[in-house]
């Protein structure tokens, strides 16, 4: 039976967690026909326990291992081998809800819905209502000048929590996929790419009951190679790629920019630790790299006539 959904998750640097998030997934495919799980692996080694680990669960999935390290490429990469009509994106530090699977798939019963965002909780946290909401936060939700992900009601929102979203397969090809422009911390490539999504015609919305737990795990992902001024320099020049892809003016992108770096440099923490210089030193470099490539390029990774059925 052909797959209906291909969950893809890609990994970086993550051990136990990695191990965790597998054996919750590979236990929400048990009896099911419909679905298949691609884990795109992009650890160059694993610990001994999570190689077994790997090893043991790969009856249950395709493990994908690459020689690039990248978000977004591996993303693609992940859409390419898939096999569903959609196509579901974990992050590898999650604890899925038992409906994950069937709460996004049911959100598919209209064709102009091209994508779904899945519920995100952190740890010990629950869903919030519009009661537990200021009135000023509700009516910036309500007009799509904010979003999030904890809510307990569905609507219509112009994108979706990386870790857990969905997506035809055949529209992400039909858009060109990821871009792959961004890369190291990659902040705003789903943005992005509902953006995309949007602009094209389709209808995102988010779903609830598509609940999983985000445990933002410290260590591994796409932040793990890099720390410091490196680090903050992908941050702030991939949030001003962003902002750019988006439409947003120069006024308005600098003007965020210098607002973000308020926010490392000059917060409580650092102006109370005497961190705030050489953190004002990590927001330089990283305006410094926004010069340097401000004629970035966007580079789509899926390509209409490599859509297969």
């Amino acid at each position: 039976m052909k797959p209906i959904v291909s969950i893809i998750i890609c990994t970086l640097n993550r051990e136990e967690v990695l191990c965790n998030t597998l054996r919750s997934v590979v236990r929400l495919l048990e009896g099911r026909q419909d679905s298949e799980l691609i884990v795109v692996d992009q650890t160059c080694r694993h610990t001994e326990t999570t190689e077994k680990c790997l090893i043991e669960f790969s009856k249950s999935f395709r493990w994908e291992r690459v020689d690039f390290t990248g978000l977004t490429r591996a993303r693609n990469h992940g859409v390419r081998l898939a096999h569903g009509a959609v196509v579901l994106f974990l992050d590898d530090d999650v604890e899925p809800s038992p409906r994950l699977i069937d709460e996004h798939l049911t959100c598919y019963n209209k064709p102009e819905i091209w994508g779904v965002g899945g519920c995100v909780l952190l740890p010990g946290k629950r869903k919030l209502s519009r009661g537990d909401l200021a009135s000023s936060e509700l009516r910036e939700i309500e007009t799509d000048r904010s979003n999030r992900f904890d809510l307990d009601w569905s609507r219509t929102t112009t994108w979706a929590s990386g870790c857990n979203m969905s997506f035809r397969r055949e529209k992400l090809f039909e858009v060109g996929g990821f871009d792959e422009a961004y890369y190291g911390v990659a902040v705003g490539e789903e943005v992005e790419l509902c953006w995309r999504l949007c602009q094209a015609g389709g209808i995102i919305v988010y779903a609830p009951d598509a609940e999983l737990v985000h445990l933002v795990n410290p260590t591994g992902g796409c932040r793990d190679a890099y720390k410091g001024a490196e680090m903050t320099a992908q941050f702030l020049d991939n949030q001003n790629y962003h902002l750019r892809r988006i439409g947003k003016s120069r006024f308005f992108r600098w003007r965020a920019l210098f607002s973000q770096c308020r926010i490392i440099a000059l917060n409580r923490a650092s102006l109370r630790d005497g961190t705030w210089i050489e953190r004002l030193n990590w927001c330089w470099r990283g305006l410094c790299r926004i010069l340097q490539s401000s004629r970035r390029l966007p580079v789509r990774g899926l390509l209409r006539v490599d859509l297969t059925e």
